[in-house]
């Protein structure tokens, strides 16, 4: 059912009593070192997430502006969700963003051109809360077993020492000094040349303040002496965040929600994660039946497509910030809307909407871990695009996230800002349960890609039984709701013209979704861990 592939790596000990995987080997390296001192999963994701906040700074960061993690807690046998999403600052305006109909490109959540002068992904007025600190710190009091200071001590190391740069990196370098102004440019690089391919990068204002943070505790990034110090540098470009932004932030613990397909659960975070979107899909799908034969022959493909179509029409015009806007998981993941969403399945389909595009950048980190006691952790955080609104404090050597390029910038829609909302993102982190046992993490960046391949991996675990090898290696489709349909180049032939028969409009691309990483508890109780090659991703057990 898979077709050769060299999109993944897998590495796994048949006795492995733990494992974890990321998106860089210093980063499983630090998580593995943990599990290893007796952290648990937690414990290891998050300094493993630490470590990718220091090595991909282009993709995560401490003051990206947030994400979430979705956790299985073996001694309680539940699910638990961190949700740190970030909140706009209490100065902003609803229509405080106008369009620019003739600029090409935009990110978020729009689906629309680009704001006038992109001021709500680059510069002051695209910052929010950074969400990062806190939701780990949250994470580890409640759920992990080792201080701050313990997980956070291969991060300040790295910083310190200096972290290799490899090809994306320096690309993302360069880019990066290209497009910010001089205080950002000297605050990152100091006086050291931007470093190339096969040197190292050294973070020392990062550094000291991770270490500051091991003295001092996490929560003393929104105290008065740091924030105060990002509220300075926000001031002098015209930002409006404020102190009282930060001192009033609190990441949160949702419920997470679920859906049940035969022997499987497959839980992930709440709205306004991605993650109802990939339940929305997983449980259409896993209606119908699906088998091997029909991923061999195509219909399993012509199925995910059109379901997919129709789980992000209810994405794009519904989802917003629970706390100001109706949520509708409940009847979206009811029996008689996915009745609705199967008897909508068309036989052919009209090809008449712009291709979305596949960008080859890694703009988020994923991690995951699973320890000897059964815990899983899946852990997504970002600082949005590249470097995030391209603003580094001086003095700190952080980039700051930039969650207001994630709202709607017109008025009226659920995902429209407003004062203290979270917005609209795509992060999915994954956990599976298997005849009621914890049985697999899993996640990724890339996106809007998020979203669908999350559920694609999760079919390939839940119907064709695959491991964390083989889920990463299957052939993917991506779709906002619209044709031509991007599709993975490793996609069998006839699987091809089966689609075009069908009257879909084919975009093969080499890649959709960057580097998922997934580890799995067997029903035998191995470990096995997986990630995707291409960004020297890494898996330990």
């Amino acid at each position: 059912m898979n077709s050769a592939t060299e999109r993944f790596r897998i590495v796994s000990y048949i006795a492995g009593k733990a494992a974890v995987a990321s998106i860089k080997p210093l980063g499983t390296r630090a998580g593995a070192d943990l599990l290893r001192a007796g952290g648990n999963a937690v414990d290891a994701a998050i300094g493993a997430m630490l470590v990718e906040c220091v090595s991909q700074p282009q993709s995560v960061g401490i003051a990206g502006y947030g994400g979430v993690m979705t956790i299985y807690i073996a001694r309680e046998h539940r699910v638990a969700c961190v949700d740190f999403n970030s909140i706009a600052p209490r100065a902003v305006k609803e229509d405080m963003f106008k369009l620019d109909p003739d600029a090409p490109g935009g990110i978020g959540e729009s689906g629309l051109a680009p704001v006038r002068g992109r001021v709500n992904e680059y510069g002051g007025l695209s910052l929010t809360v950074p969400g990062n600190i806190a939701g780990l710190a949250l994470a580890l009091s409640e759920y992990g077993t080792m201080s701050w200071a313990e997980v956070s001590k291969a991060a300040i190391h790295a910083a310190e020492n200096g972290t290799p740069v490899d090809a994306d990196l320096a690309a993302a370098l360069r880019r990066f000094a290209d497009n910010t102004d001089d205080i950002s440019k000297r605050a990152f690089f100091g006086d050291r040349a931007i470093p190339s391919e096969g040197e190292l990068l050294f973070q020392p204002d990062l550094a000291k303040l991770m270490r500051k943070l091991a003295d001092e505790g996490p929560e003393a990034f929104y105290g008065p002496e740091i924030a105060g110090q990002i509220i300075k540098r926000v001031e002098e470009i015209g930002g409006i965040l404020q102190i009282e932004d930060f001192s009033d932030y609190s990441p949160t613990l949702p419920e997470p929600i679920s859906v049940s397909c035969g022997s499987f659960e497959l839980f992930t975070a709440p709205v306004p994660t991605g993650g109802l979107t990939s339940l929305e899909i997983v449980k259409a799908m896993h209606a119908l039946g699906i088998n091997e034969e029909d991923f061999a022959a195509g219909r399993y493909h012509h199925l995910l497509i059109e379901i997919t179509k129709l789980a992000w029409q209810d994405r794009l015009e519904l989802f917003g910030d629970p706390a100001f806007t109706e949520d509708h998981t409940e009847r979206l993941l009811s029996e008689d809307h996915i009745k609705s969403i199967l008897s909508r399945i068309p036989d052919a389909v009209p090809a008449d909407a712009p291709t979305c595009a596949e960008s080859a950048e890694t703009h988020t980190v994923h991690t995951v871990a699973a320890d000897a006691e059964g815990n899983l952790a899946s852990l997504t955080a970002t600082m949005g695009g590249h470097f995030g609104s391209r603003i580094v404090v001086d003095g700190l050597g952080i980039a700051l996230g930039h969650g207001m390029s994630r709202f709607h910038p017109v008025p009226g829609h659920p995902n429209s800002i407003a004062p203290g909302k979270r917005p609209l993102h795509n992060m999915s982190p994954m956990i599976l349960l298997r005849d009621g046992k914890p049985y697999c993490a899993f996640g990724l960046p890339g996106g809007r890609k998020i979203v669908n391949v999350s559920a694609q991996l999760a079919l390939g675990f839940i119907e064709f039984g695959m491991i964390p090898a083989q889920a990463i290696a299957m052939p993917r489709i991506h779709t906002e709701g619209f044709e031509p349909i991007t599709i993975t180049s490793d996609t069998p032939g006839n699987v091809l013209e089966y689609l075009e028969a069908r009257g879909h409009n084919l975009n093969p691309v080499e890649n959709i979704g960057m580097a998922p990483t997934a580890a799995m508890i067997t029903p035998e109780g191995n470990r096995l861990a997986a990630s995707q090659t291409g960004k020297e991703s890494s898996a330990v057990v």
